[in-house]
């Protein structure tokens, strides 16, 4: 993370071993941000992800798997997370939706990053749940 042309900070994914899969350096509420526009926000498990979605619509990435807010000011909400994770997607989802959100899990084979921008457009626009 780059400001005002200083590394204010950086993320790194571990591949072996034990520990945390990311491990962030810098402030973490400067990652945990909005990526994109749009009227719809889309909830990742990861910053590449919701950085690759968010060039589609407005996403927010979990640096996890449970959602714990949801900001205002958005029509629908979805929660896309990993493969692995679909049981825990669909009840959050229906968590939320009893205090009024009107929220879908997108239910996909990859991560949000493995696919491209018109894939994502799809998916979003389809819901894929």
């Amino acid at each position: 993370m780059v400001e005002d042309t200083t590394i204010i900070g950086y993320i790194g994914r571990r591949f072996t071993g034990t520990g945390s899969k990311y491990v962030i350096r810098g402030e973490k509420s400067k990652f945990t941000k909005i990526y994109g526009t749009g009227s719809s926000l889309i909830f990742t498990e990861d910053l590449i992800s919701a950085v690759k979605v968010g060039r589609v619509q407005s996403s927010l990435p979990l640096f996890g798997t449970h959602l714990k807010t949801l900001p205002e000011g958005y029509s629908k909400y979805y929660l896309w997370l990993d493969k692995d994770k679909q049981r825990s997607s669909v009840e959050q989802c229906r968590k939320w939706k009893q205090y009024g959100y009107k929220i879908s899990p997108i239910i996909t084979e990859l991560d949000p990053k493995e696919y491209d921008e018109q894939q994502i457009k799809e998916l979003c626009r389809d819901g894929h749940t």
